[in-house]
């Protein structure tokens, strides 16, 4: 797990940031729909079907669920197919697919980049897999709070103690990340995404050159 590993508590902290300063940018950007939390938005999605039924209004949330599925699938096909360091290139298809966003937006074409944006959320999420099965969240906090509740709460109940300033750690990431994407979208728009492109690539980078924290933090 992650509570025992400190290079995979660094790399799933900064996946939270980088997904909740994207959310961020997205979030601003359509008004209240979501990048990285498709929980949202399928509720989004069901308001919208029981108010005003099969119309345009929920094309946009069916249409962020959707290239999140893809971004999800399209890290698992490169994942299963990478024989080593699986979570670098990972991290290299998510620096491309956020390239491309920026790349969009630069050209005029911000719904382009809005795609990319959530395809790239998707496709985070595949960093740290087991057996198939997400064992970190890092762009959705509704599991971690849950294990933080847990956590704290085991302490009480005498149950085993665990970590639990791990988890707290990741929802922090997330919230730092969002704030910082708050404030330079105010200050340049979705022309911000460089920020996270450079900070994407960054990571991609650093781990190409270690040994992959995904497989320890098991």
């Amino acid at each position: 797990m992650i509570t025992q590993d400190r290079k995979a508590l660094l790399l799933a902290t900064c996946l939270a940031a980088q997904a909740g300063f994207v959310d961020a940018l997205g979030f601003i950007h359509l008004g209240g729909f979501f990048i990285s939390f498709m929980s949202g938005n399928s509720t989004r999605l069901a308001v919208s079907l029981a108010e005003q039924g099969y119309t345009l209004a929920v094309l946009l949330p069916f249409a962020l669920i959707a290239l999140f599925v893809v971004g999800v699938m399209l890290g698992t096909v490169i994942g299963h197919s990478a024989k080593h360091n699986k979570s670098a290139k990972i991290l290299l298809l998510v620096f491309s697919l956020l390239l491309a966003a920026a790349l969009s937006h630069y050209c005029g074409h911000d719904g382009l980049a809005i795609a990319f944006m959530v395809i790239a959320m998707g496709a985070e999420n595949d960093v740290f897999v087991n057996k198939g099965e997400v064992s970190v969240a890092v762009t959705y906090m509704t599991g971690t709070l849950v294990k933080l509740g847990q956590r704290i709460a085991g302490n009480f109940v005498g149950e085993e103690k665990k970590p639990w300033l791990p988890y707290l750690i990741l929802w922090l990431g997330l919230i730092l990340g969002a704030v910082i994407g708050s404030v330079a979208y105010a200050w340049a728009g979705l022309s911000a995404l460089w920020c996270v492109v450079v900070f994407s690539g960054v990571l991609a980078g650093f781990q190409w050159l270690q040994k992959s924290p995904e497989r320890r933090a098991l």
